[in-house]
């Protein structure tokens, strides 16, 4: 687990589920699982040339468009996401990376 600025990031390898399939079930109680609307699934390739570097928090990293959904609000990575995911990289702690 990565914690950083109150956002807290798990990591656990799952099989491969279409998003639809996971927006269109009810989440479980609780304010954990409110944050739901267009999912992403974007390759750790997409992001680790952002991850070589300190995140810069008033920069905007874009997300290559082709991964997004036509629903997408933004396509922008949340820079407190990315820092966390560099904090990740650099103590090995993304089970897919090594």
């Amino acid at each position: 687990m990565i914690d950083d600025n109150g956002f807290a990031m798990f990591f656990a390898e799952v099989d491969f589920v279409p998003a639809p399939r996971v927006a269109n079930n009810e989440p479980p109680p609780g304010d954990n699982y409110l944050e739901r609307e267009t999912y992403a699934w974007i390759p750790y390739s997409a992001i680790e040339g952002y991850l070589q570097e300190e995140i810069d928090h008033e920069r905007k990293y874009p997300i290559d468009r082709r991964y997004l959904s036509g629903g997408s609000r933004t396509h922008w990575f949340w820079t407190v996401w990315l820092g966390n995911m560099r904090k990740a990289a650099q103590s090995d702690a993304i089970p897919w990376v090594h």
